[in-house]
């Protein structure tokens, strides 16, 4: 049980880990990481932006970004996505705000997976170029690589909509201006987990 107070950074290890391996994490640990998890707030920004990159590279990121939701670590690192949980959208969407957010991580591992053949739809409509595998696997900033980028550009794109929300007296909901206060957004969180600025200039404009 001292393994998690004696390195907090375990607590996002356990979790990237067992995406990376695809284990399932025991009951007990499960428990202690939930029972820990405020310990997180004690580790280096670095360290922790470094294990959460590490999990969304992962070809099946997503499901880490979804664990780590489930034990409560996701928005003790992105905070401000707590304000997306429940936000609904317009019948276009499937999902609330929140989880469009993490839907959207899949979306772009479905892409990239030749082998998932209920992808079909979303890679007939992508458009392909020479050496596209080549390019979104290169490093651009920080040890990363654009699709890691993309895979969190996903994840942040739309973290504006809960204050841009408006209901129209036709019942239509619209999230104005939402990109632009989304990308100032992103600037935010960005700075705080200590992205360079590089990095923070090729996700605010993506955005």
């Amino acid at each position: 049980e001292k393994i998690f107070i004696e390195d907090p950074i375990r607590l996002l290890r356990a979790i990237r880990i067992s995406t990376e391996l695809r284990f399932k994490i025991s009951v007990e640990t499960y428990n202690q990481i939930q029972k820990y998890n405020h310990l997180i707030n004690s580790v280096a920004i670095e360290r922790i932006r470094e294990e959460f990159l590490k999990t969304l590279a992962l070809p099946n990121g997503m499901s880490g970004v979804k664990l780590l939701n489930d034990v409560d670590l996701l928005t003790k690192i992105i905070p401000e996505l707590n304000e997306s949980k429940g936000v609904a959208q317009p019948k276009e969407h499937y999902w609330d705000v929140f989880n469009h957010l993490i839907e959207t991580i899949g979306a772009v591992e479905n892409i990239f997976d030749k082998k998932n053949k209920s992808n079909q739809f979303i890679t007939a409509y992508i458009p392909r170029f020479n050496n596209d595998k080549k390019y979104f696997n290169e490093v651009i900033f920080e040890g990363h690589t654009r699709k890691t980028f993309l895979k969190l550009i996903g994840l942040i794109h739309d973290i504006s909509k809960p204050e841009t929300k408006t209901l129209e007296k036709t019942g239509k909901i619209r999230f104005i201006g939402h990109d632009k206060l989304g990308a100032t957004k992103a600037i935010k969180i960005l700075k705080r987990l200590k992205m360079s600025n590089k990095s923070i200039e090729y996700i605010s404009l993506i955005i």
